[in-house]
Formats: C-alpha cells, sequence, structure tokens
C-alpha cells in the first residue's frame, strides 16, 4: 500500500551566497534560485541539478547553501519515499546544521528522522526526534518566518506519526492546531497558500473517517489556493480524495474524472502517485 503523507508548508528561503569571490558567489546564488523554481515545477529535473551544487557550495564553504540544498534533497526523498536515501541525507543535514549552530535546518533533519521512524513502525522514536524538534525551535527568539514554518511542519509530523498509529482523529487535533496558528500570517495570499496546503491534509485525514469531511475540505483547498500557486503534491490529494468519495458513492464518470486530473498533475511534476487508483 502506497503510504499517503501529508504536505509540508515549506518557505523558500532567499539568501546570499557568501564566498570570496563575488562573481562565483553570484553565479552559484542564481543558480540555487532557479533550481528553487524549478523544483516547484517538475522535482525530478530539480533533483538532478542538486549534487553539482552542492559540490559548489563545499568549494565556496557557503555553509548556508550547503545545508538549504541538503534540505531540499531531503524533501526529494521524503515526496519520493525513498526513506534509505532519506536516512543518509537527513543524518548528514543534522550533523552539519549541529556543527553550524543552525536552529531551522537542526529542527527540519530532526523532522525528517522523525517521519522516518514513523514510517518503520517506531512511533515512540518519532515522537522523540519531534519533541527535539520543537525544543530546539524554542530557543529561537527572532520570531522569524522560517521559524513559523518549520514549527507547523512539526505539528503536520506529529499528524503523520498518529496517522502512522492508525489515530486519525489525533492526527486532525494536529492540522487543526496548525490552521489556527495561520491566522498570525498578514498577507492574504501567504495564508491562503498555508491553509490550501493544511485543509488539504484535513482532506486526507478525513478520507479515512468521515467522506462528506473529506470533500468538504478538498474543495475548500482547491477553492482557496492562490492562482499563482502551481499545483502540486496537495493537489494531486485533492482530486485523489474527491475521486475515492465519488468512486465510494459509486458515480465512477466522476470518479475516474477526478483521478485523472491527479494523474495529470502527477505526471506534469514528477510527484509519486498509487497509479492503480
Amino acid at each position: 500500500m502506497f503510504r499517503k503523507i501529508l504536505s509540508f508548508n515549506i518557505i523558500l528561503i532567499s539568501f546570499l551566497a557568501a564566498a570570496q569571490n563575488n562573481l562565483t558567489a553570484t553565479q552559484l546564488k542564481t543558480k540555487i534560485t532557479n533550481n528553487s523554481k524549478l523544483y516547484k515545477n517538475n522535482i525530478d529535473e530539480a533533483y538532478k541539478e542538486l549534487n553539482g551544487l552542492l559540490k559548489q557550495t563545499v568549494i565556496l564553504k557557503d555553509s548556508i547553501s550547503e545545508m538549504k540544498l541538503l534540505d531540499r534533497k531531503c524533501r526529494y526523498f521524503y515526496s519520493k519515499n525513498m526513506m534509505d536515501s532519506l536516512i543518509i541525507t537527513s543524518e548528514n543535514l543534522r550533523k552539519k546544521s549541529s556543527l553550524y549552530k543552525d536552529i531551522y535546518f537542526e529542527a527540519m533533519s530532526n523532522i525528517y528522522i522523525a517521519e522516518i521512524y514513523s514510517i518503520n513502525k517506531f512511533p515512540d522514536k518519532a515522537i522523540s526526534y519531534l519533541n527535539s524538534a520543537y525544543q530546539i525551535l524554542q530557543k529561537d527568539e527572532s520570531n522569524s518566518k522560517k521559524i513559523f514554518y518549520a514549527k507547523s511542519n512539526v505539528l503536520n509530523s506529529f499528524a503523520n506519526v498518529y496517522l502512522d498509529k492508525n489515530q486519525p482523529k489525533e492526527a486532525l487535533k494536529k492540522i487543526y492546531e496548525e490552521i489556527e496558528s495561520g491566522k498570525i500570517l498578514k498577507d492574504k495570499n501567504e495564508r491562503d497558500n498555508f491553509q490550501y496546503l493544511n485543509y488539504a491534509n484535513l482532506a486526507n485525514i478525513y478520507i479515512q473517517i468521515n467522506s462528506d469531511s473529506a470533500y468538504h475540505y478538498a474543495k475548500k483547498s482547491i477553492l482557496i489556493k492562490p492562482s499563482d500557486v502551481i499545483d502540486d503534491k496537495s493537489m494531486i490529494d485533492n482530486y485523489s480524495v474527491i475521486g475515492n468519495v465519488y468512486k465510494d458513492k459509486k458515480d465512477y464518470k466522476n470518479s475516474i474524472k477526478n483521478f485523472h486530473k491527479a494523474l495529470f498533475i502527477s505526471n506534469k511534476n514528477g510527484t509519486e502517485l498509487n497509479n492503480n487508483w
């Protein structure tokens, strides 16, 4: 059975690559920015560039860029359910972030490790790493946007652990807590993008316990998605949930219609999908 993992809220962090050679630093910054844009459209193509970019960050001794790209690799392996590769990369990120004393990436590495333990049926260990991630984030006093998103990802990962423990109602509590936290976002477009992912996650959980609620939140997610946000895994989940709701109602025409929408997005951006549906 293909494991349905909930979507992380991702903040795209912009930064200047620090290096002695300004021209090389500028080129590296441009390449990383372009890779970030490509990652939104096709994660497979973006992944092909990561190892080369990582080598350049090491040459330039650019620790921030190095951790950012390691985090991007983790997200790729996570989205592809490639747990062996995720183990190696997340441990590498944890060591690097601890060495460089970076709270954000150290917390993210703990979140990825927690997901690995959860998937491999060690929920207590997963919860331990999530608690560590939260404690690390509590050390930050800047109230920065990236810390806010990291905390939301801790809640998201707690929800994934509860799903693995077959406790969907507990998972729902964490996503609702995440939705509540999003009220502090002042920019409407950013807030809608944040909640678009959360509503898709709610739909993904409710499909296990209440099809009407699943359909409601999938539709709400689709409705709230900002027009400038490219269709991604969350939109795949929305159409898949709706397809399952129609299938259970034996409305096979609408079921297949929505499954094909999910498949179209999957083929377009490289996101894994249970094609048997």
